[in-house]
C-alpha cells in the first residue's frame, strides 16, 4: 500500500476495528483476544487508546459495552481523541459479530509483528553500514533481534501441567503449612492479595514454594505459580528439593539415590501444580488471561503465586516506574476478585534496612514497590540474622548448609508479631522454629 508515493507500514484497519468492535458486542471474547494482543499491537492510535481502556473496565470487573466505554473514554479524556462517540458506534455498525474475533486478533498481531521487523531491520542494516563493526558483535545483535521478534509473536502460551519426573536428569479458606503464622492470621481468603518481601536472596522462594505444595498437596487444590528469572527445570528441582528434603546441588548434579526422590517425585506429580515462566520481564495482561483461561478449564483455583513484582510490566507509557508500578498493582487488585483466589506477590524491599543495625525490615521499605503494600490486604516481610552477618558472598546463597533461625514478621493484615522459623536454604524450606 503506498500513499503520496511512499509505502504505509503493514497493517489492517478493518481487523482493529472489527476485533474492537467484537469486545463490545461480547466482552466475555476480551480474555481470548488479551492472549494475543496488546494495545502496541494496534496500529493507530486511537485503537491503542480504545483497546486499552476496554481492558481497564475488564480489569476492574466492568460489563464492557458502547455506553460505559465512551465513559472511560471520557474520564481519561481521550473520547475526542479516538474519534468521538460515534466513531465507536461505526465500527459497531460494521461487525455484525464476535464470532470471529480471534482470527481478526491474530491478522493484527502479525501486522504488528511484520512492522517490528521492519523497524529491528532497519536498524540491522544501519549498523551493518556502520565502518568497522564488528561481524560478530552484528551477528550477536540480529540473534538477539530474531528471538526477541519469536517470543513476541509467540501468543496463547499455555499453562503447563507440572511434571518433575519428565527431569531426565534425574533417576474458602486457605491454611498456610506454618502453624504459628496460622494462629496469628488464621490464613488466607479468596480474593486477598498478599505480599512477601524481603531483601533478595532471603528465601521468598522457598517461602511462597511452601504455600504452593501446601495448597496443592495438602488441601488438593489446584496451585499456580508465576515466575520470571528462573527456568522451569530448576523451579521442578526447588519443590523435589523441598519435599524431598534432598539438598537442591545434590538433585541439579544427579547424584540423589532414587529412593530419597521417587516417593516425593510421585506426590508432586500428582499434585495439581500449575506453572508459567518467563525468561524475563512478566506483562501482567499475558499472566492474567492465562489465569483465566484456566479457571475457565479447571474450575476453582486454591491459590496463585506470582514472583518478583518489580518484574511486572503493564501495557503502555508511563512517567517513571513507581507510575507503572501503581498500574500494576491496581490490575491484580481486580484480578483477585474475578480468580475468587488468593494472590501472592512476592516483592524485593529497599535498602533501608542497611541503616539500622538488626537489619530488620519495616512496612516502610516497600518503598520501591510500595503500591504493592498500599494494596496488599496482608504483607509479611522474611527476616534471617545469619543472612546479614555473612559475607555478601555467602548470605545471598541459598546453599546453607544447616538450619537457620529465620522470621516472619506481619508487618500488614494481622497482629504486629514476628512468628519464628527455621530456614534451610539447601532444601528451600521453611518451617516451624518448634517442629
Amino acid at each position: 500500500m503506498e500513499r503520496n508515493g511512499h509505502k504505509l507500514p503493514p497493517q489492517n484497519i478493518e481487523a482493529e476495528q472489527t476485533t474492537l468492535a467484537s469486545l463490545l458486542i461480547d466482552g466475555s471474547k476480551i480474555t481470548e483476544v488479551q492472549a494475543i494482543l496488546t494495545p502496541d499491537d494496534f496500529y493507530r492510535e486511537a485503537h491503542q487508546k480504545i483497546f486499552t481502556a476496554i481492558l481497564e473496565l475488564d480489569s476492574k470487573s466492568v460489563n464492557v459495552d458502547l455506553v460505559t466505554l465512551t465513559d472511560e473514554l471520557r474520564k481519561k479524556n481521550q473520547i475526542d481523541s479516538i474519534g468521538g462517540a460515534s466513531y465507536l458506534a461505526a465500527i459497531l455498525d460494521i461487525t455484525p459479530t464476535a464470532e470471529n474475533v480471534e482470527h481478526h486478533a491474530r491478522i493484527v498481531k502479525q501486522k504488528a509483528i511484520l512492522r517490528e521487523i521492519i523497524k529491528r531491520g532497519t536498524e540491522l542494516v544501519v549498523m551493518a553500514y556502520e565502518d568497522g563493526k564488528d561481524t560478530d558483535e552484528l551477528l550477536a545483535e540480529f540473534q538477539v533481534v530474531a528471538q526477541e521478534l519469536i517470543e513476541k509473536s509467540a501468543t496463547g502460551k499455555k499453562m503447563k501441567r507440572m511434571k518433575v519426573s519428565d527431569f531426565q536428569k534425574l533417576a474458602g479458606l486457605r491454611e498456610t503449612p506454618y502453624k504459628y503464622l496460622n494462629n496469628a492470621i488464621g490464613g488466607f481468603l479468596p480474593k486477598e492479595l498478599i505480599c512477601v518481601g524481603g531483601n533478595k536472596g532471603i528465601g521468598k522462594t522457598s517461602f511462597v514454594s511452601g504455600l504452593l505444595t501446601y495448597t496443592a498437596m495438602k488441601e488438593k487444590m489446584p496451585a499456580i505459580y508465576c515466575g520470571s528469572a528462573t527456568w522451569e527445570q530448576r523451579f521442578k528441582l526447588q519443590l523435589l528439593s523441598n519435599q524431598s528434603g534432598v539438598p537442591f546441588d545434590v538433585l541439579i548434579k544427579g547424584r540423589a539415590c532414587a529412593k530419597n526422590i521417587v516417593p516425593a517425585q510421585k506426590a508432586l506429580d500428582e499434585a495439581e501444580i500449575y506453572y508459567l515462566i518467563e525468561p524475563k520481564e512478566f506483562n501482567v495482561i499475558t499472566i492474567s488471561a492465562e489465569l483465566k483461561r484456566l479457571k475457565r478449564e479447571i474450575g476453582d483455583l486454591g491459590i496463585v503465586i506470582i514472583e518478583n513484582f518489580q518484574e511486572l510490566r503493564f501495557p503502555g507509557k508511563f512517567r517513571d516506574n513507581l507510575e507503572e508500578q501503581k498500574r500494576v498493582a491496581t490490575f491484580l487488585t481486580g484480578l483477585t476478585d474475578e480468580l475468587d483466589a488468593p494472590v501472592i506477590i512476592s516483592c524485593q524491599i529497599g535498602k533501608e534496612t542497611d541503616k539500622r543495625e538488626n537489619r530488620r525490615p519495616m512496612l516502610s521499605d516497600l518503598k520501591d514497590a510500595g503500591a504493592i503494600g498500599e494494596k496488599a490486604t496482608k504483607v509479611f516481610l522474611l527476616y534471617r540474622r545469619a543472612f546479614y552477618n555473612l559475607e555478601t558472598s555467602v548470605a545471598g546463597s541459598e546453599k546453607q548448609q544447616r538450619p537457620e533461625i529465620g522470621e516472619v514478621i506481619i508487618a500488614k493484615g494481622g497482629p504486629p508479631v514476628i512468628v519464628p522459623h527455621y530456614f534451610d536454604g539447601a532444601t528451600y524450606r521453611w518451617w516451624d522454629k518448634d517442629d
